[in-house]
């Protein structure tokens, strides 16, 4: 009789403390997609604020990848938002910026290594006006 008392003990310690961890993992579950909810409706808004784009609520924000639809803002090529247009020429304009500071650049370092020959220049004619003046 002990022996089945000492097996439905057992039993029921395992079950208990198998149920206590799954109840956890549950908490867990519960509170991980809480906070991933809140990252994402936060990030949305942020979004919205930033740029004025009307994002679809709820899920359907998540769900229309493609740009065509879901309630945004689009009117620009490939569903890309009229501000996105915006930010494709500002960057042009920042590639081409750039680019004109590269060729600045080697303009200066060019325009560096002449002022440098002509120093050594002025240094060869000052050294040479000093020899016909000592001679003189």
């Amino acid at each position: 009789m002990f022996e089945y008392i000492e097996f439905y003990t057992k039993n029921l310690s395992n079950f208990t403390i198998l149920l206590l961890i799954g109840a956890v993992i549950a908490i867990l579950d519960i509170t991980f997609r809480n906070v991933v909810k809140g990252v994402y409706l936060n990030v949305r808004n942020n979004i919205q604020k930033r740029h004025g784009i009307s994002i679809g609520g709820g899920r359907e924000g998540m769900e229309n990848n493609d740009g065509g639809g879901g309630g945004g803002d689009s009117g620009g090529d490939n569903g890309c938002p009229k501000s996105c247009n915006a930010v494709e020429s500002l960057q042009s304009k920042l590639a081409g910026l750039i680019e004109n500071a590269a060729k600045l650049q080697k303009d200066i370092q060019n325009n560096n290594e002449i002022i440098k020959k002509q120093h050594i220049l002025i240094a060869n004619m000052q050294k040479s006006v000093d020899k016909l003046s000592k001679k003189k």
